[in-house]
This record gives C-alpha cells, sequence and structure tokens, in this order.
C-alpha cells in the first residue's frame, strides 16, 4: 500500500478521563468509478451553471443536472429516469457507471442529490441549491425545476471501521483520547473526510459524531481526509467560539513571532505537523541537499488561485491575487538513506510499496513545520517547490504511483 507519511501532532493544555459509549453504523456499499459527467435532461445546462457539456476527468465524482420537465415526477422518479436514460446512452458518452449503481433511495440517504425550485431560479435571488433528503423521496417536482444527482458519490468506507463516541481502544477501534466541558479530542483517522463533501453528506467525521450524539458537534479544525491526527471537536457553541478564538490567537502570534527566538509566552495551543520528506539532490549531493533544508526558517510562497490540484506555489507573486502562504521549519531529522545497503531498500519497501519512489531520490527525513497561514495543500505544495516533496505524495512528486486507489496519510 502507498503510504503517505504526514503526521499531525497537536498539543493541548488539558486531557481528560476516558469512558466508552457504543455505535451503530450505516450500511456500507462499494463504489469503483471515479468521473464527471454534466448533462441535462433538456439538452441544456442548469441554473447557475456556465460551463459547456463536459467530460470532467479532475473531479472525481459524477453529477448530472436535470431541468425538470411537464410531466411534474416526484424526486425519486425523476432520479431514477434519469439514472435510466444515462445507463441506457452510456455507449456514447465515456464508460463510467459501475455495477454497484446506487438507487435512488440510496443517493437521497447519502445527501448526494440538491434541488433548487423554479421560482427561486427566476427571481434570481442569489438562492443556491438545497440538499435533499431520503424524506423529500416523494416530492412533488414542478416545471423547470432543477437537480443535480451525484450519481456515483465519493464513498468514504473507512468510517464504518470505527467507533466515533468510543475511547481509543484497538478492541473497539474508537477514535477519542480525551474529553472536557464542551469539547471532545479526537484521533482522526486517514481515508475519512472532517466535513460533508458536496456529494456526500454522511460518511465524515462530524455527521459519524452528531449521529451517534444527537446534540451539538462542530469542527473548528481541519484535516485533510487522507490526514491522521489527533483533532478537536466541539460539542458546544461556546467552546466552538473559544477555541476558534485560540486558534486565531496562535496565529496572530506567530505572525508577529515568525523571525524571532523568542519564546511565545502567551500561547496556550501549538500545532504542528511531523512531515517525511524526500531527499532529491539533483545538481548538487545528499548532503548538500539536507544542508539546504536545514537552513530554512520561514518559508514563503505564494499560492495561484485555482481550484484545481495540484495547486501551484511560487517562491515570487506573479499577482496580487496570488495568496502569501507561509511556514516555519521548526526542526529538520537525521537523513535516511535509501540506497546503498539492504537496510535502505528495505525502508524504500516500506515507504512506497508498491508504488515507485520519485527518481533521484536518495533519502528521507523529518520536519517539524509550524502553519503561519493556511492554504490548501500548503505544506504539501511549498515543499514540493522547494524540491522536497512529501514521501508518497503522487500529486506533488513524492511517487508515481501503481495505485493510488489506496494512497493514505498518516
Amino acid at each position: 500500500m502507498l503510504v503517505k507519511r504526514f503526521k499531525v501532532l497537536f498539543f493541548l493544555m488539558f486531557l481528560f478521563p476516558l469512558r466508552s459509549v457504543s455505535f451503530s453504523l450505516l450500511s456500507k456499499k462499494r463504489i469503483r468509478i471515479r468521473s464527471t459527467l454534466f448533462l441535462s435532461s433538456a439538452g441544456q445546462i442548469g441554473p447557475n451553471v456556465s460551463r459547456p457539456l463536459t467530460y470532467n476527468t479532475v473531479s472525481s465524482h459524477i453529477g448530472i443536472h436535470v431541468i425538470v420537465g411537464t410531466d411534474s415526477p416526484t424526486v425519486e422518479s425523476s432520479i431514477a429516469s434519469n439514472l435510466a436514460r444515462q445507463w441506457k446512452e452510456s455507449d456514447s458518452i465515456p464508460t463510467f457507471f459501475s455495477e454497484e449503481q446506487l438507487s435512488p433511495r440510496n443517493l437521497l440517504q447519502l445527501g448526494s442529490v440538491w434541488f433548487l425550485s423554479a421560482s427561486a431560479a427566476a427571481k434570481n435571488s442569489g438562492q443556491k441549491p438545497q440538499r435533499l433528503s431520503l424524506d423529500d423521496s416523494t416530492r412533488e417536482l414542478q416545471e423547470n425545476d432543477y437537480l443535480r444527482i451525484h450519481c456515483n458519490p465519493r464513498r468514504f468506507l473507512e468510517v464504518y471501521n470505527y467507533n466515533f463516541t468510543a475511547w481509543k481502544d484497538e478492541r473497539e477501534n474508537g477514535i477519542i483520547v480525551g474529553k472536557g466541558e464542551g469539547f471532545w479530542i479526537i484521533d482522526k483517522p486517514a481515508k475519512v473526510p472532517v466535513h460533508p463533501t458536496s456529494d456526500n453528506y454522511v460518511e465524515n467525521v462530524q455527521e459519524q459524531i452528531k449521529k451517534a450524539v444527537g446534540n451539538y458537534v462542530s469542527t473548528p479544525q481541519r484535516l485533510d481526509q487522507n490526514t491522521s491526527g489527533i483533532f478537536v471537536v466541539a460539542r458546544s457553541k461556546s467552546f466552538a467560539g473559544y477555541f476558534a478564538e485560540l486558534l486565531r490567537t496562535k496565529t496572530k502570534v506567530l505572525l508577529e513571532t515568525d523571525n524571532s527566538t523568542k519564546v511565545r509566552k502567551v500561547e496556550s495551543i501549538q500545532k504542528g505537523y511531523k512531515c517525511l520528506l524526500c531527499l532529491i539532490p539533483n545538481n548538487s549531493s545528499m548532503a548538500e541537499s539536507y544542508q539546504n533544508l536545514k537552513s530554512y526558517d520561514v518559508l514563503t510562497h505564494y499560492l495561484e488561485p485555482s481550484i484545481r490540484a495540484p495547486k501551484k506555489f511560487s517562491r515570487t507573486q506573479e499577482n496580487s491575487k496570488w495568496l502569501e502562504s507561509r511556514l516555519r521549519v521548526a526542526s529538520v531529522g537525521k537523513v535516511f538513506p535509501l540506497i546503498g545497503s539492504k537496510a535502505a531498500e528495505g525502508l524504500q519497501s516500506k515507504l512506497w510499496g508498491s508504488a515507485k519512489l520519485p527518481d533521484g531520490c536518495i533519502g528521507v527525513t523529518e520536519v517539524t513545520v509550524e502553519l503561519l497561514t493556511g492554504r490548501t495543500h500548503q505544506i504539501r505544495g511549498q515543499f514540493a517547490a522547494e524540491g522536497y516533496p512529501l514521501v508518497g505524495d503522487t500529486q506533488y512528486g513524492g511517487a508515481i504511483p501503481v495505485d493510488i486507489k489506496n494512497a493514505e496519510i498518516q
């Protein structure tokens, strides 16, 4: 298995006693296909959609944009008829339907269908589509109502391997490591998103906990879907506001002292990331590449504004829209060679598995990082821009994949 080494450390000043709660999980079903098709039953693009009819291989789910006709079907029957139509017409478009196609009720249960009424669209009020649930299956649609149907939503089946209300224990697969007044501290699993996605409302940390406990759950932090690490969940509005302020204060203090070695006495939270980086010397030696990495303090790049990935980070700001991205390299560990001995070759095999390490990579080292800004893919993108991609990161040059389906970051 391709494994990305990306450990998150989160240091808090408090941890609390343990106890266990049982938790029931939703049924699971695997979906294999990953692609996007934008279509409309009336041969036109739905409201608020400016793109032309296109097959999009960048996105990882399938969306059908539907303008309802004069037959005024129910939500469930409209989903069924459009799925059947796409099955029938699939010979003329890229093959993307799986044998395990979800039913209309499955899609509604997952939160994979969105709705905007014709009257709301006609008013140009800026109202956005609303996510539908299973309770909406019998709702009657009117002419020119809009549906967006994610036929093959992304599935995050790892959620069903964990008990989201139990303490961390191998026997129960719990994730809680601490509790206090108004908060939980959890060890977030890899391959599980923190928040709902546009095509899957159910299979994420926030909703799994909310479903189990039935009252307030908020996630003021963020961690990438494939990243595991210590994570704070707010269980009250007052703590959510308090913790958000602590995070803002942390960032402000770091920015004020980012070129100083002074002790930051006012911080109550310290957040760090441990990353395993590739050493790819190119025209220098491994020793020179390592010393260059050790010379970093505050690293500044500019992020190109784009919804696409991988992100582009540059040392120069191309224009004012490029966002400043800053991190501090707090420490650099030892070098571990990947060539020259059986032990080195064994390490290479353990880190990359069936994938291939990047060309020219002859060593790895672990660094600890503090973020001074919070940009998408910031740590991955900034280090890759410097020639030090994260081990196993296929998007940014840290691996040449054989099968990226099971890629995970720990």
